[in-house]
């Protein structure tokens, strides 16, 4: 039921993408505009406790931890009666990087899990001049090849339709805040999934 009174279980909006697409710029726009708690990226956060990157055995437990923090926000939102709460990145984002760095494809079923528990999920992609970050972004043939990685696990996975750059992030909250479709996938400045993805 999607009218003026909240559900008992608040909805989450889940933000994926390579490095330097935007996700955190989107995570704060979507958050404002939707009234929602917002999670900041725990990759980032661990990144800067330790002073460098997880090493491949540091890949699940960072994965746990962010599959935490969505639940911890869900109760946090219902808790405090606010409807959604949006996650920068998430173990998607874990999954793809494991597999780029290591070659390592065992956290995937994990993160398609992750993933189909979202109420939608926005996937920013490539789009605009990469940008340093010392210590925490490697270049943009790393933007581009994670990217392809996300491509190739997640769209032969759902149907695209059409949605133009040019419609700006306002009819992509509109169909959030109406529910409908049901769940979102957006690729951001191109399209919008408006079916359930089948993740296996």
């Amino acid at each position: 039921m999607c009218g003026d009174r909240l559900p008992d279980v608040a909805k989450s909006l889940l933000i994926i993408g390579a490095e330097s697409t935007g996700k955190s710029t989107l995570g704060r726009e979507l958050g404002a505009g939707l009234g929602a708690l917002v999670v900041p990226e725990r990759l980032r956060l661990w990144c800067i406790e330790h002073g460098r990157t997880p090493h491949e055995y540091e890949q699940m437990q960072l994965m746990v931890a962010q599959i935490e923090d969505h639940a911890a926000a869900l109760e946090v939102c219902r808790a405090r009666q606010i409807e959604w709460c949006v996650l920068d990145s998430g173990p998607a984002m874990t999954a793809a990087y494991s597999e780029f760095y290591f070659g390592d494809t065992s956290l995937w079923p994990a993160a398609f899990k992750a993933l189909a528990s979202a109420s939608a999920v926005a996937w920013c992609r490539p789009a605009e001049v990469w940008v340093a970050d010392p210590g925490m972004r490697d270049g943009p043939e790393t933007q581009l090849q994670v990217d392809v990685i996300l491509a190739s696990r997640l769209a032969p996975r759902m149907t695209w339709v059409e949605h133009g750059a040019a419609r700006g992030l306002g009819p992509w909250l509109d169909q959030i805040r109406a529910c409908t479709p049901s769940r979102i996938l957006v690729e951001i400045g191109c399209a919008f999934h408006d079916t359930k993805p089948e993740f296996e």
